[in-house]
């Protein structure tokens, strides 16, 4: 789902890499994105081996998402702490995020060096992921002030410009070291299995289109939720609130990208206005 979110939402090319062992069924199921294996385990789960492919893959893209479907072992850690180290654009969600939570031992913000890098860097985690990263698991953030506060409290522990923290909810927030921007909150569609797989998607297909363009991240991933919402909104209207799946999301994603962006107005370097 978050590779054809990204397709939908404006990548050019999007590669995804899966466990060797499923290769042929993911294929099946997406013929327009190139399917590639990587060495798994006994249990059919991404290995360690993986580690140098998936960097250099990741270096040969625009940008690069780690997480979604991927699990918490060994060799998922051993990948997202390669990821993290290397200098490309990185987004990280799902299971790449509690993989950080293991290297940390939920105690992200004592580890500013893990996240210090010069290439830019957007976590999504929703309330519990962001919970789960500064240990408190058993009580998560549960308003949108506390999911701010904690996601300010990773970013000035890192002090870099390239961070960027989504944190998810019934509102959400796209927080930097200097602007905490809020999205419009989407319907109450989104609220389906699989919704933050595709944001996730959308919002590395943001990046990679951005790349050398413009370097606000927040703001990017900003535009990257308001789609995601109007797209939820699209859904809604065609399946009913409650019909809606993260599929249907994707199939809107083009149409809400057209009507959101037709309002869009990004400011140069120089200051002036660019739509």
């Amino acid at each position: 789902m978050a590779a054809k979110a990204a397709a939908r939402a404006g990548a050019g090319y999007v590669t995804l890499a899966v466990p060797e062992t499923i290769v042929s069924t993911v294929q099946a199921h997406l013929l327009e994105i190139p399917v590639i294996g990587l060495p798994a385990d006994a249990d059919g789960v991404i290995s360690s081996e993986a580690r140098a492919e998936v960097v250099r893959l990741a270096g040969e893209n625009s940008a690069t998402l780690v997480g979604p479907g991927m699990r918490v072992t060994t060799g998922a850690v051993s990948i997202v702490s390669a990821l993290l180290s290397a200098d490309m654009p990185l987004v990280v969600d799902a299971d790449g995020l509690n993989c950080i939570s293991r290297l940390t031992s939920g105690a992200l913000p004592e580890f500013p060096e893990l996240l210090r890098r010069t290439a830019p860097l957007v976590l999504t985690p929703h309330r519990r992921e962001l919970g789960r990263l500064v240990g408190n698991e058993d009580t998560p953030p549960d308003s949108l002030a506390s999911q701010l506060e904690i996601a300010r409290r990773i970013i000035w522990a890192d002090g870099g410009s390239e961070l960027t923290i989504v944190t998810k909810g019934t509102a959400t927030g796209c927080v930097g070291v200097e602007q905490a921007i809020l999205p419009k909150p989407g319907p109450s569609a989104l609220a389906t299995a699989g919704s933050g797989d595709v944001l996730a998607g959308m919002i590395v297909s943001t990046l990679a289109q951005a790349t050398g363009k413009f370097d606000d991240y927040p703001l990017l991933c900003a535009l990257a939720c308001e789609i995601h919402g109007y797209a939820g909104s699209i859904a809604a209207e065609r399946f009913g609130s409650r019909g809606v799946m993260a599929t249907d999301i994707i199939d809107a994603i083009g149409l809400a990208s057209d009507a959101v962006e037709e309002h869009v107005t990004f400011p140069d370097a120089d200051g002036s206005a660019e739509d």
